[in-house]
């Protein structure tokens, strides 16, 4: 079970003389950032829009093995791909629209169980349930032992 609140903390520098890249820290990882070229700068780094899809993919992933594990699923490999769309509310306020999410599962014996387990992780995710931004997937699992494949697109 675990202890919560749980504190993460990350920090950044930069001059306020440049759009130039910078390094944002959390613990002992970095990471380059920048502003992208779609919103007028250099690029040459992870983008807050890239960092935002990426950590929506790493809460699927984390808590898909987490879930997995605690019920004894078998997989050989999970890939996920993503993308953000980015525009306007009906206030005309930019946002995160919409996210979608390409999961396919491979060499899986039990897929109605990986398929219930994935909507859990959709929903309970931490970060994945504390955003506004609408999140749909396309679901591929693969069965283990079997040439063909159980694809279904889901919306949530």
């Amino acid at each position: 079970m675990l202890k919560l609140p749980i504190d993460f903390q990350s920090s950044a520098s930069v001059s306020g003389e440049s759009l130039e890249p910078w390094l944002i820290q959390s613990g002992a990882q970095s990471a380059r950032c920048s502003i992208p070229p779609e919103f007028g700068g250099p690029g040459g780094g992870f983008s807050p829009e890239d960092l935002f899809l990426q950590s929506l993919i790493n809460c699927f992933i984390g808590t898909f093995k987490v879930y997995t594990k605690g019920s004894r699923i078998h997989f050989a490999r999970l890939d996920v791909s993503g993308s953000l769309t980015v525009g306007h509310n009906s206030s005309g306020v930019v946002r995160m629209q919409s996210c979608h999410l390409k999961i396919e599962i491979f060499d899986v014996e039990k897929p109605d169980r990986v398929k219930a387990l994935v909507e859990k992780v959709l929903r309970d995710g931490f970060i994945l349930n504390s955003v506004k931004t609408e999140i749909n997937h396309h679901l591929a699992i693969h069965e283990a032992n079997n040439d063909q494949s159980s694809a279904k697109a889901n919306s949530i």
